[in-house]
């Protein structure tokens, strides 16, 4: 965490010092030469160097060790921070937006000059490369607060590159479209402030993942010879250095409680070491063996095939001693009569199978 930590202090720093420039030619230009857009855009850069700042604090908070009030540790700060920046984006887009209104009520025309078009042209520069920079940086770093200043930096080249096109405008017809430029500079920062703080947001109630990663780790979980199926998947990220989760494992009803125990820690070892997840390990037994339960299994997955409410049935098993059967149902989330459905499917199935009583847990679609 502190070897991170420092990487991101690191990168932050290197944007508020390019920031801080940007500021002050900025302002002393677009203050000079009476344009809106450029002073706007100087106020943005303004904002994007606090936002670095803010990244820096929420690191070394985020780094924080874990205690007995917070046992999963403050890695969650860093989306806070994120959200942080994505509110002063906003104020940034505010402000922006009417001083620009002003511009467009009380019409001025701006006089560009050489240094004023240098100063735009090198500001494009700048964040192309600050852009490039965060985002590299912040995905390998794992730092959304990074990712968002580099979006964020990207986007205000394209906002310059406005700037330039207003100042072409200027030179060619003596006309000044300076205020409306800076009205759709404001829109774009105030955009940006918005999917920032959505992100962030997101993340801190909780995502499912992504379905590539977890049919990967189903994969790795499954390539163990005595594992015959991966089920119910949930990761909780407790910020970018750590995650938790839980995943059900099906074997042989055979196995004895000294296999399940060793074959638990060859799943939940390397997927500490090799992704950083910290994995509980859930078993269901196996025994579809004898006609009766194959008999059983075949016609519920007949009669749940017919209800596109259900995405999976998994977790069979039949007790024929004491005539029980169990198993688990997974239910769209968008399904919204799921007691008719269990019930329904309980009671055909114990028409069908008298004698036996039928157990359906309902499970949620957690991850693909």
């Amino acid at each position: 965490m502190d070897s991170r930590q420092a990487q991101i202090s690191k990168v932050s720093a290197v944007g508020i010092a390019a920031n801080v420039v940007l500021v002050i030619f900025k302002a002393v230009i677009g203050m000079i030469i009476g344009s809106i857009a450029i002073v706007t855009d100087a106020l943005n850069n303004l904002a994007d160097a606090f936002s670095s700042v803010v990244t820096m604090i929420g690191a070394k908070l985020a780094a924080k060790a874990p205690d007995r009030k917070h046992p999963y540790g403050y890695g969650q700060i860093e989306y806070l921070s994120s959200m942080a920046i994505g509110m002063l984006i906003l104020y940034t887009g505010v402000s922006s937006f009417v001083d620009s209104f002003e511009k467009i009520l009380h019409p001025e025309l701006a006089r560009y000059d050489t240094a004023a078009i240098v100063i735009i042209v090198a500001g494009i520069a700048v964040k192309i490369l600050l852009g490039r920079y965060f985002k590299k940086r912040g995905r390998e770093i794992g730092s959304e607060a990074l990712t968002a200043s580099g979006a964020d930096a990207s986007l205000d080249a394209l906002v310059s590159s406005s700037i330039l096109v207003g100042a072409a405008v200027t030179l060619l017809w003596n006309v000044s479209i300076d205020g409306w430029i800076g009205i759709g500079i404001a829109l774009l920062i105030l955009k940006s402030g918005i999917d920032v703080i959505r992100d962030s947001v997101s993340h801190i109630i909780g995502e499912r993942i992504p379905a590539e990663e977890a049919k990967e780790l189903k994969a790795e979980i499954e390539a163990h010879p005595r594992v015959l199926g991966a089920y119910d998947l949930i990761l909780n990220r407790y910020g970018p250095e750590l995650t938790i989760g839980s995943v059900h494992i099906q074997v042989p009803d055979e196995m004895t409680a000294p296999e399940i125990d060793a074959l638990s820690r060859e799943i939940s070892g390397p997927l500490f070491t090799d992704h950083n997840i910290v994995m509980t390990v859930g078993i269901y037994a196996a025994n579809e063996k004898t006609p009766e339960a194959r008999k059983i299994l075949k016609r519920v997955h007949e009669l749940t095939a017919k209800n596109e409410d259900v995405l999976q049935v998994h977790g069979f098993y039949v007790d024929e001693v004491n005539r029980q059967v169990s198993f688990d149902l997974v239910l769209d989330f968008n399904t919204t009569d799921r007691e008719k459905i269990r019930e329904n499917l309980r009671s055909t199935l114990e028409k069908e199978f008298p004698g036996y009583s039928f157990s359906i847990v309902e499970d949620a679609d957690f991850s693909d």
